[in-house]
């Protein structure tokens, strides 16, 4: 995070709400979320399935409106869906990579969309494929990539669009567990090699205190922040400082309140992190 004294907020939530017609019912998924994350912050929410995560990332990103609230992008309110589509990078759940096309096609497709020429939309992706571990694998297809290099070639692509904050939704969701544990540390090293903000989804504790500086932790349907956790482990980290005594602190601190949300009548103790 930055040293700045003067740090300033890229993103603003204040008292959002946001409810959907869900068989036949006016159901609320949003409950006055308040939410604040500061220029080259990594900020992580973390939160039981079906809060509503997603679909506060989706109003960030201007794909979705809220019903009531204010959502403010670099210190100015957005009101409207149009006013902030486009202002900043969006990584899903899936990698979506288009399967006719290569790896470099797709890396580079979203500077296609904006009327880059495609020559020079390839060149440019050509750049970063060293640095996002695709050297060598530019003109592969999806289907002869890992699930760890799909997920690379999404990022670069979300990467190439050049905006200062990234939301990323659940980007290592579907990996094995030790290809998520290298693509954590290298998602360590590449957001302190470009200085983006950063705001992840995540179901996984360990994920979210081990790449942030900060966590929210939301309260099952309707979301809200039930917890503002600041991480005061030093950077640069790596994935060992999980096993040391600072971050078995921090991550206590962090499971209590999440615990508290498990609604032990239901079978296998209602675990809010299940599908």
């Amino acid at each position: 995070m930055s040293t700045d004294a003067a740090v300033r907020p890229k993103i603003r939530i204040e008292s959002v709400h946001k409810s959907y017609v869900i068989d036949g019912e006016q159901q609320s998924v949003l409950d006055g979320v308040d939410l604040t994350v500061n220029e080259g912050e990594f900020v992580s929410i973390i939160g039981p399935s079906g809060c509503g995560k997603s679909t506060l990332l989706n109003i960030i990103a201007g794909l979705d409106q809220p019903d009531s609230g204010t959502v403010e992008l670099s210190g100015s309110l957005s009101g409207s869906m149009q006013e902030r589509l486009g202002r900043t990078g969006y990584m899903q759940q899936k990698d979506l990579l288009l399967p006719w096309r290569s790896v470099l096609d797709n890396t580079a497709l979203g500077l296609e969309l904006r009327g880059v020429p495609k020559r020079q939309a390839r060149n440019q992706a050509l750049e970063f494929t060293e640095a996002f571990g695709l050297k060598g694998f530019e003109h592969l297809y999806p289907f002869a990539l890992s699930g760890g290099m799909r997920q690379r070639a999404a990022f670069l692509r979300t990467m190439l669009l050049d905006q200062d904050t990234i939301l990323l939704d659940e980007p290592f969701g579907a990996l094995d567990a030790l290809t998520r544990v290298q693509m954590q540390e290298w998602l360590l090293q590449l957001w302190d090699s470009f200085n983006k903000t950063i705001v992840l989804i995540t179901h996984d504790v360990d994920e979210a205190l081990l790449l942030s500086d900060r966590v929210y932790l939301m309260t099952a349907r309707p979301g809200r922040a039930a917890l503002t956790l600041d991480v005061p482990l030093p950077r640069p980290r790596q994935y060992d400082l999980v096993t040391t005594p600072g971050f078995i602190d921090i991550k206590a601190k962090l499971m209590e309140p999440l615990w508290s949300q498990i609604d032990r009548t239901k079978p296998g103790g209602g675990n809010p992190f299940s599908a």
